[in-house]
């Protein structure tokens, strides 16, 4: 890795533990035993490396969500699980050591700390969800075209349903004070699913 591409990999995974204002350049400095003077040479300030950051992290997501949704081959089954393996690597990257309800994306940590942030940040952190909302209907029309569901679920709000239960897995870890509140949810969303438009 390039020593931006490092300053980018600690800021991230710092910001995700302790949020942006719990985090100092000095903090990614001394990870890294470098010196302020190059994260500033890289990033100019704290926003502009907290903006980069979540830029990447974002797009890094969006890849994995959209492959997972627009794969024209798996069940709609088969892509919800995929997503719940996705949020589970992640949350195990961030409680490996029992810290049950740990944040672990950095898209949930800043958006709950969006006043200290220009609005672009909001703009991309929405678009985000836009976009995870996007490859959730996606997927529910793939289904439906493939037989799975009845053609009336597209025209409710289901794809919003399938979204959120990725995009807001991290608040029903906390919540609920583990994992298995994630999978649970996961559960009960497949079964309203099936129950109300599945054609099996």
């Amino acid at each position: 890795m390039s020593m931006r591409d490092e300053i980018l990999r600690v800021a991230t995974e710092l910001y995700t533990l302790r949020g942006y204002r719990g985090v100092s350049f000095n903090d990614i400095a001394e990870v890294l035993g470098i010196t302020t003077t190059s994260i500033h040479y890289h990033f100019k300030n704290k926003v502009g490396l907290a903006k980069q950051a979540l830029d990447e992290y974002a797009a890094g997501v969006e890849h994995e969500i959209r492959a997972i949704w627009t794969d024209q081959n798996t069940t709609l089954a088969r892509k919800m699980q995929a997503s719940l393996d996705f949020n589970r690597r992640s949350y195990f990257r961030f409680n490996r050591q029992g810290e049950e309800g740990r944040v672990w994306s950095l898209l949930s940590r800043f958006a709950n700390e969006l006043d200290a942030f220009p609005p672009e940040f909001r703009a991309r952190i929405g678009a985000f969800r836009a976009e995870v909302q996007a490859c959730a209907r996606h997927g529910l029309e793939i289904a439906t075209a493939r037989g799975e569901y009845r053609a009336e679920v597209l025209r409710t709000d289901m794809s919003r349903m399938l979204a959120q239960s990725f995009l807001y897995a991290g608040y029903i870890a906390r919540d609920g004070g583990n994992f298995e509140a994630v999978e649970r949810n996961y559960r009960l969303v497949m079964d309203l699913l099936k129950r109300s438009y599945g054609t099996g």
